[in-house]
């Protein structure tokens, strides 16, 4: 339902008032990686250490906004995206098996709706360039996640697909980078990425808690923007 609302507000947004050179929208491409640390709660507690990747497809709406001023350079933004969050970490889990064998990840992952909002700044470096920062809130809604076991009796290629819906977790993203122009109105932007609090909701398949999260040691991500001219 969130996304939906989002969804809503993002086109009203992109077609009601006239445009001009600062109202683009944006198609983005991002990967993040981080390494993470989880709690097996199958036999004696440990710590298990692992790597995980977030892939994303974004659309974003860049403005400024009539209701307040901004300084000169700034712009609001909103926008909605597709996120997958892989982890590649061996943990004991709960499959849905007749044999009530434990079995263990060799990966999972959630796919995840994401809602964003946030603020950028653009400065005229020379020519063509400019520098930009920019810092968004992320909201993750996921509605399938996959586990792929390590084996399988009789089915080697068999995962474990849920299609549950809920609050997955959410993050403030900074990133910083080169835009370059193209043409008039459109531009390119290539980006470092440094996620901030993120945290990402525990599984009750791992026999954890639901209300707590797991939180990233490290992260660091790029991503590739193409800033197009927002319809007139």
């Amino acid at each position: 339902m969130r996304s939906i609302v989002w969804m809503s507000i993002l086109m009203h947004l992109l077609c009601i008032s006239k445009m001009n050179a600062q109202k683009q929208i944006a198609f983005s491409v991002s990967s993040i990686f981080s390494k993470v640390q989880v709690q097996n709660n199958y036999g004696p507690a440990r710590k298990i250490n692992g790597n995980s990747i977030g892939v994303g497809l974004g659309i974003q709406y860049y403005f400024k906004p009539k209701l307040f001023t901004l300084p000169k350079g700034f712009r609001v933004t909103f926008g909605l995206g597709y996120q997958k969050q892989s982890f590649f970490i061996k943990r004991p889990f709960k499959l849905d098996s007749p044999l009530l064998l434990l079995y263990y990840t060799k990966m999972y992952s959630y796919h995840n709706i994401q809602t964003i909002s946030g603020i950028d700044f653009e400065s005229r470096l020379m020519g063509e360039f400019s520098i930009f920062g920019e810092l968004n809130y992320y909201w993750l809604t996921t509605f399938r996640q996959k586990y792929q076991p390590t084996y399988s009796l009789g089915d080697f290629d068999k995962k474990q697909v849920n299609n549950f819906i809920f609050n997955y977790g959410n993050y403030f993203l900074a990133q910083f980078g080169i835009n370059k122009k193209l043409g008039r109105s459109n531009s390119i932007r290539f980006s470092f990425l440094i996620p901030i609090r993120t945290r990402w909701r525990s599984d009750r398949i791992f026999n954890d808690d639901p209300s707590s999260y797991i939180r990233p040691k490290q992260s660091l991500g790029v991503q590739i923007s193409l800033f197009l001219k927002s319809c007139n």
